[in-house]
């Protein structure tokens, strides 16, 4: 079921999963002698169960655990596609649309029964900023093993308080649960102090519709868009001029409105400005692109999502391939690399042109031998940047060594090598569209240049933000980057 669209769904309440899935027509033809149409085929009971089973099998395979197979599916036959608004402009499932047109089946399949009538919205008598705060404090406190409530009043983040990864997603439950409608992204509650947590749960504009539209559930406050009135007395209770936010605020959903809200009330790292601006490698040798030897490309991330890919794409072309992995060795890096191309099941029957060295991506010249690290410096003639820490719980500062300074350095062996070979480097920078405004409907030749854009929320996507600003910057300077 390679080729299917699958989004996957699961409530708190709920101890499994459940799936809406797009088979392909074309594999399932292939497997049942079914003589009628594609949405007889999926509504067949056979033909769930074979899908089923598929799903079952590929998280054995992945040696995922019980609670996190799919229990249920719903087939449907017609396409996703951006026309019916089941795909974004960039390819990617529409979740939150997919969510409100399959509501009652997701409902279904998860056991839960809903009663609009008798569903209220619950109202708070302690709406207060103290109230609130109170109740966050006390449960980070309790969390962090009962540390002094007054220490979490400062300015500092729960990150910088020793609250990890699964520490912040019970913050996160712990607010939903307790205020319902509210939303907070996972990525602002280890970058936000208490007293920010507090302020955010005040201001939620979720929260403050619900109390007028009772039947809005979640999935609705993802594509309902806010009345006139409504945000006009939201910001004269709040004092938040919404308006300065966006030219385009009434055309959003609430929901993305109030990721909007929630952004402008947590500061960035002080950092994100000052790393923006760090000090570069100087380019004293300016070129243009001439290939005059055999390409020799220096790749990071191989032993992630894409990486793997990209590698057999360049030995397929018949380039030489250095790929910088983490390992205790050389060969303990070289055996992670071919456990991943195993894993996905990517066949290279020549590997002469590989070489695997273990790196290390934020130590000077990488951590490698100076012998080495001379040997790329004067043969490369590409260099592809992929790898990066990825955790969108973490802050800025956790992932800044690995996803800022490992670009520096990145940067570094690119300018370098092209100094010292006197020939034109490239340097391939693989970012992410959270770097990009939260609404971009543009085409790729139409989006903002780096510097156009605004600091994004998240400590992810600031880490790939400050990379774009250090890309830009290495570039004009005469490195020639895409």
């Amino acid at each position: 079921m390679t080729n299917a669209r699958t989004q996957v769904h699961g409530v708190a309440n709920s101890s499994y999963l459940v799936a809406i899935v797009v088979p392909d027509p074309d594999i399932l033809n292939s497997i049942f002698s079914f003589s009628s149409d594609f949405e007889t085929l999926c509504k067949s009971r056979e033909v769930q169960d074979y899908v089923l089973k598929s799903l079952r099998d590929m998280g054995n395979t992945a040696k995922i655990q019980d609670y996190e197979h799919i229990k249920h599916v719903f087939l449907e036959f017609e396409k996703f596609t951006e026309e019916n608004k089941m795909m974004t402009s960039s390819r990617k499932l529409a979740r939150p649309n997919i969510r409100v047109k399959y509501r009652e089946i997701l409902n279904e399949m998860l056991g839960i029964k809903k009663n609009r009538q008798t569903k209220r919205l619950e109202k708070e008598t302690e709406t207060d900023e103290k109230t609130s705060l109170r109740k966050i404090t006390k449960y980070v406190s309790a969390l962090l093993g009962n540390v002094d409530e007054s220490e979490l009043l400062d300015t500092r983040t729960l990150s910088l308080h020793g609250l990890q990864s699964l520490g912040m997603q019970r913050v996160k439950s712990f607010l939903e649960q307790t205020y319902p409608k509210l939303h907070i992204p996972i990525e602002i509650v280890g970058g936000s102090s208490v007293r920010t947590l507090a302020r955010i749960v005040d201001s939620s504009l979720s929260r403050f519709v619900a109390r007028y539209h009772v039947e809005f559930d979640e999935d609705e406050l993802e594509v309902q868009t806010i009345e006139t009135k409504l945000l006009e007395r939201f910001c004269e209770e709040t004092k938040i001029d919404i308006c300065d936010l966006s030219d385009d605020v009434m055309s959003r959903t609430i929901r993305s409105v109030d990721t909007m809200i929630t952004k402008t009330l947590v500061a960035p790292d002080k950092k994100i400005h000052s790393d923006c601006i760090l000090s570069l490698e100087d380019v004293s040798s300016k070129h243009d692109w001439k290939r005059t030897k055999q390409r020799t490309i220096v790749l990071t991330g191989a032993t992630g999502f894409v990486g793997p890919f990209v590698l057999q794409q360049f030995l397929k072309r018949g380039f030489r391939v250095v790929c910088l992995v983490r390992g205790e060795s050389d060969v303990r890096a070289r055996e992670r690399v071919l456990k991943t191309l195993e894993k996905y099941e990517i066949n290279i029957k020549n590997l002469e042109n590989l070489r695997v060295l273990r790196f290390v991506l934020s130590k000077e010249n990488l951590g490698l031998d100076g012998n080495v690290y001379k040997d790329l410096i004067s043969n490369i003639t590409d260099v592809h940047h992929l790898a990066a820490r990825i955790n969108f719980s973490d802050p800025y500062g956790t992932l800044r060594e690995t996803n800022v300074l490992g670009v520096v350095n990145m940067i570094k062996l690119a300018v370098v090598a092209q100094n010292t070979q006197r020939q034109s480097v490239r340097f391939h920078y693989y970012s992410t569209t959270d770097v990009l405004p939260f609404r971009t409907d543009a085409s790729v030749e139409k989006l903002p240049m780096p510097e156009l854009l605004r600091i994004p929320r998240g400590g992810y996507p600031q880490s790939k933000y400050v990379g774009e600003r250090l890309i830009t910057r290495i570039h004009t300077q005469g490195l020639q980057c895409t």
